[in-house]
């Protein structure tokens, strides 16, 4: 059981992560129909906001770490506690997985697209640009399969087997992520489109945003003494 203090700590991560990650998602570049190297380094050499707009997911993500920490391990009373535990390492792998793909998508793909930009038709620059903007996609694919599909699912799961959160946050977890697997499912085996990214990831991370902030606020208001005051007191009537 964390002590209070620390649950504070987290609800309020995750409501600032939640809130700056909508600011730096609705901030970022977006073009229809960008299926191609070229087309996504052009998108990234025209942006003059890219690093920032990556920056500040950087920081939304690390907020998220420190956040769904606490959501994980908020759980006092079985089955929810050793659920919380398996969600603890889903939360770690997730947010690995998210910095990496941050670091690729932002600082490296905007150095090679704005190389690209300078002379388009050298081929040493094409071949760098395709590679990094490939790698970029897949550790984004990563990035959408894990944090945004099976982390949350598996946290919804949680939430179901405990009483520290309200029912409809664990099924808006769940669908949330199902969405998210759905998303990265398609974009594995068909590549990016505007199916799949801009609107069912776009709605499964909507969903996401919401049951962060939600479950941040639940944490933040959260009774002193046992997190989980309802269970607890059932247990002791019987």
């Amino acid at each position: 059981m964390l002590d209070r203090s620390v649950l504070r700590i987290g609800g309020a991560a995750a409501m600032a992560g939640a809130v700056l990650g909508l600011v730096a998602n609705l901030l970022h570049p977006r073009a229809s129909g960008v299926d191609t190297s070229r087309e996504e380094l052009q998108l990234v050499a025209d942006s003059d906001i890219w690093l920032l707009d990556h920056y500040l997911i950087g920081w939304s993500l690390a907020l998220a770490g420190v956040a769904l920490v606490c959501i994980a391990l908020s759980h006092a009373t079985e089955p929810a506690r050793s659920w919380g535990r398996v969600a603890f390492g889903f939360a770690i792998g997730s947010i690995a997985i998210a910095f990496a793909g941050i670091a690729v998508d932002g600082r490296a793909l905007k150095e090679v697209a704005d190389a690209w930009a300078a002379s388009p038709d050298d081929p040493a620059l094409i071949a760098s640009g395709d590679a990094v903007a490939q790698l970029a996609l897949s550790l984004f694919n990563a990035l959408i399969a894990s944090l945004f599909g099976v982390t949350p699912i598996v946290f919804g799961v949680t939430m179901l087997m405990g009483e520290r959160f309200p029912r409809w946050l664990g099924y808006l977890a769940i669908a949330s992520g199902a969405l998210g697997v759905l998303s990265s499912s398609m974009i594995y085996f068909a590549g990016p489109t505007d199916l799949s990214v801009n609107y069912i990831f776009g709605v499964a991370s909507v969903g996401y945003t919401v049951w962060a902030f939600v479950s941040g606020w639940h944490l933040w208001n959260a009774p002193s003494g046992s997190p989980e005051p309802e269970m607890a007191n059932s247990r002791a009537a019987a």
